[in-house]
């Protein structure tokens, strides 16, 4: 009894979502996370988790997937995996495209209070990244980036 009604419970909640992932470094966790909880864990067969990554993709990621499916499915899965992780998941390329974020982003009012918002929203992810280990990271390549652009300060 306690099963169906768990059953129901999990019925009744919104439908999962996986985004699709166009290769931005700052979008990838969001992505891997997403896919891991709504397929890996209700498709337990390589070509089906090979199929759904590859339906997942968009540009440059869609054909680093695209070129697995030519290899056997479960190599073909795990080597799309390591391949999207190198490419877009190292902790180093999230730092960077952070920082290209917050100091190249288009400047602002400092009256507009929705651009600072977001801003400061984008901040906010940045220091949460610290809890993962890639916080201090960050702030040392904030530092070195910030010292590029302001020699002698």
């Amino acid at each position: 009894m306690k099963e169906f009604v768990s059953q129901q419970q999990r019925n009744s909640l919104p439908r999962r979502h996986v985004p699709v992932f166009t290769g931005n470094p700052l979008d990838y966790c969001t992505f891997i996370r997403a896919f891991e909880t709504v397929i890996n864990t209700r498709e337990s067969d390589y070509a089906g988790r090979l199929y759904y990554l590859e339906q997942h993709m968009a540009g440059r990621p869609w054909g680093l997937v695209r070129s697995c499916l030519y290899m056997n499915v479960e190599a073909g899965y795990l080597k799309a995996r390591k391949l999207l992780e190198s490419k877009f998941g190292q902790k180093h390329k999230i730092a960077m495209a952070y920082v290209d974020k917050v100091t190249i982003g288009p400047a602002f009012k400092a009256e507009d209070t929705e651009a600072l918002g977001r801003r400061g929203g984008l901040l906010v992810r940045a220091l949460v990244l610290g809890a993962s280990g890639l916080g201090l990271f960050l702030g040392k390549t904030l530092n070195s980036h910030s010292a590029s652009l302001h020699p002698g300060v």
